[in-house]
């Protein structure tokens, strides 16, 4: 699903990317991978909140990763 929702954004329809990653969530909801691709469709259409609650658990979950910081900081 995550494949398939990159995908989906890199054709520009980052709302069906963001439907497609919400399914994902709900089968995986502590995927690192599904958490990140999620945060990142999120802040590229625009949808800031959503986004920065990820970052959130993220960088609770991966605190060696400085992109979910960086992330964080510029989209909030």
């Amino acid at each position: 699903m995550v494949q398939l929702a990159r995908l989906q954004a890199g054709a520009g329809d980052r709302g069906a990317a963001l439907q497609t990653l919400r399914r994902a969530r709900g089968l995986a909801p502590n995927s690192e991978d599904v958490l990140s691709a999620f945060a990142q469709v999120s802040l590229a259409a625009g949808a800031v909140t959503p986004a920065a609650v990820v970052l959130q658990n993220l960088t609770r979950m991966c605190p060696s990763v400085p992109q979910y910081h960086y992330l964080l900081r510029r989209g909030a």
